[in-house]
């Protein structure tokens, strides 16, 4: 007898190798480890909007940052239920359509966070 498992699927069942389903138990564990926070600071350190001593210094910049993203997040969490969307249970089958998802709300996030800027910008004086 071999190991093999059978994921269940709307239209049929799936063969999943172990191999493959300890990958995706893994995809799940990273997925849940790191929270839309922490996706928005990574991409401003990318953009070297941050650098790595706003982190260690929490600067007030990097404390704007946090507060303009749980605003953000609790927004999407109040769109969600008025839309009726619900709220999808993170699993195997559905993870790429959550993992989209987030990386939406994080663009979202982070093109929030650029009008703000540009908004805040003195006016050009001749």
């Amino acid at each position: 007898m071999t190991n093999s498992f059978y994921v269940s699927n709307k239209h049929m069942d799936n063969y999943i190798s172990p191999t493959e389903l300890f990958w995706h138990a893994v995809e799940l564990e990273k997925f849940e480890s790191v929270s839309i926070e922490d996706q928005v600071i990574e991409k401003c350190l990318q953009a070297k909007f941050l650098n790595t001593s706003d982190l260690a210094e929490k600067t007030p910049k990097l404390a704007w940052i946090k507060q303009v993203t749980a605003h953000a997040a609790d927004a999407f969490k109040l769109e969600s239920i008025a839309n009726d969307d619900g709220q999808l249970t993170l699993s195997i089958h559905n993870l790429k359509k959550i993992k989209a998802h987030r990386d939406e709300q994080v663009n979202d996030i982070l093109e929030l966070l650029a009008k703000r800027i540009v908004s805040a910008a003195p006016d050009y004086k001749v």
